[in-house]
């Protein structure tokens, strides 16, 4: 019978986040501490290398926001081809 995994997300739930209340707070710092910890697990040992892998697995981690991504191309390539139409 194998283990069940252990889900560290609770851990991180009561964590007071230090940062400053602003408009560009990209990520909610659970997401931040998730992404840190798969980085550090997957062998990563620098900030440098914990931000390409965010940026590597980010339909992994975040799909929300990479479907946004989608969507947003998406529309882009519409437009573009709505605008070539009209020319």
């Amino acid at each position: 019978m194998l283990p069940k995994p252990l889900d560290p997300r609770p851990y991180f739930a009561g964590l007071p986040d230090p940062r400053r209340e602003t408009r560009n707070k990209l990520h909610k710092l659970h997401d931040i501490l998730m992404i840190v910890l798969c980085a550090v697990l997957s062998g990563v040992e620098d900030w440098v290398g914990m931000a390409d892998f965010a940026e590597e697995k980010e339909a992994w981690w975040c799909p929300s926001v990479y479907v946004m991504s989608l969507i947003i191309q998406c529309r882009e390539r519409m437009l573009d081809g709505i605008q070539g139409i009209q020319q």
